[in-house]
């Protein structure tokens, strides 16, 4: 399913760039594995224009391909595959089969975009064209959730160059423009939610670090009121004690003196 609507369905205004930015939302989806690196491949073979050799044989105008990462560059059959693509006319131009029915799709709500394109030869012009419909096909095979900042920036690097070619691409530029702004907002967002996860975190390791303070408190202040009243029942004991102790003295005293007084010599003597 592509992202504009197919040349059986109703062709709405040419100035539809508010609803574009929700169909590329809706309809991103599939390959997963594409490449940070989004710069377009063409090769375009006899088409009209084609350059010729000295031999007055056809020559191949070729750009040169970038595999995605998770494909090795050296693989010949991989290449083959990619640059061999049939291409079709679609208006003035000859692009790859896969991009015709984008193309199309264009053409029905915004008409032939590249009409002020001051390129002369039709290999160029086609090969800008395969440009944004490349441009498109990354936003549609690519959620926004996976899209990086990185992507997004190779995207508007895509499109200043066909703008420097004069095609009409405002409306793509401000749907990319708001993708970039959505992919901001969404690493804004995770910036905070990490942030909050991280609060959230050191929060509850304080929240139980004081509760085991509170506990540890708790517990010393019920000892401190043990030893507080074992220090009460001390105290009156102690006050016994010395209380007790005094009279013992007085006692003593009284005892002592008595037993000083007594002359027991004299009783002695008055036994003989």
């Amino acid at each position: 399913m592509y992202l504009w609507q197919s040349v059986n369905d109703k062709v709405q205004p040419k100035d539809g760039s508010e609803n574009l930015a929700g169909q590329i939302q809706t309809n991103q989806a599939g390959d997963k594995n594409s490449s940070n690196k989004v710069v377009p491949v063409t090769c375009f073979d006899d088409i009209g224009e084609g350059l010729t050799t000295s031999a007055g044989g056809s020559k191949h105008f070729c750009y040169s391909d970038v595999l995605h990462d998770n494909e090795d560059s050296d693989d010949e059959e991989g290449s083959e595959s990619v640059v061999s693509e049939t291409r079709v006319p679609v208006g003035r131009y000859h692009v790859k089969e896969s991009f015709a029915p984008i193309l199309q799709s264009i053409f029905d709500k915004y008409g032939d975009i590249g009409e002020s394109c001051h390129l002369e030869s039709v290999v160029m012009r086609s090969y800008y064209i395969e440009c944004v419909c490349f441009v498109i096909q990354e936003l549609q095979s690519t959620s926004i959730m996976e899209l990086t900042k990185s992507k997004v920036k190779e995207l508007l690097a895509i499109l200043n160059d066909v703008e420097s070619a004069q095609l009409h691409v405002t409306w793509l530029r401000t749907v990319v423009n708001e993708i970039a702004e959505n992919i901001k907002l969404i690493d804004e967002h995770q910036s905070v939610e990490a942030a909050k996860a991280n609060s959230d975190s050191e929060l509850e390791s304080l929240r139980k670090e004081l509760e085991s303070k509170m506990e540890i408190l708790t517990q010393k202040e019920q000892e401190v009121t043990d030893i507080k009243t074992k220090i009460e029942g001390i105290r009156e004991r102690l006050s016994e004690l010395e209380m007790k102790s005094s009279d013992l003295e007085k006692d003593r005293l009284s005892i002592k003196s008595k037993v000083d007084s007594l002359d027991s010599k004299s009783l002695l003597d008055e036994l003989l």
